[in-house]
């Protein structure tokens, strides 16, 4: 997940779910506002242990800028360790099958409403 310093989107993504889908969180263009990325960083890691409260591991956390080749390398290096961990406990491969549940869960509950709205008989 993308986030800018200082555009309200931390909590904006919150509301809206996607920092509990989220294995990563990076605030780019940290470069712009380093002071607004840290305090990005630093309220997203909150909402993201609120978020997380509800029994799934927060996400990773970080400031990152495109400009400094440097910190792309880090934020790839993250991303593969991220990725190579969770492959190796198997955290990937069950995340995996928990969002085809959902998926499908959500499909089956909208096609049944579909259904139910257009025959009230």
């Amino acid at each position: 997940l993308l986030q800018l310093p200082n555009a309200g989107d931390d909590l904006q993504a919150l509301t809206n779910g996607a920092l509990e889908l989220a294995d990563a969180v990076d605030v780019h263009k940290a470069d712009l506002d380093p002071a607004g990325a840290t305090r990005a960083v630093g309220q997203i890691e909150s909402a993201a242990r609120l978020a997380a409260g509800r029994g799934r591991e927060p996400p990773i956390v970080f400031a990152a800028s495109a400009l400094d080749p440097t910190s792309v390398a880090d934020v790839q290096a993250r991303l593969v360790a991220l990725a190579d961990a969770r492959r190796a406990d198997g955290r990937f491969a069950a995340r995996r099958v928990e969002q085809a549940r959902a998926a499908l869960d959500e499909s089956t509950s909208a096609a049944l409403a579909d259904a139910f709205r257009s025959d009230p008989s």
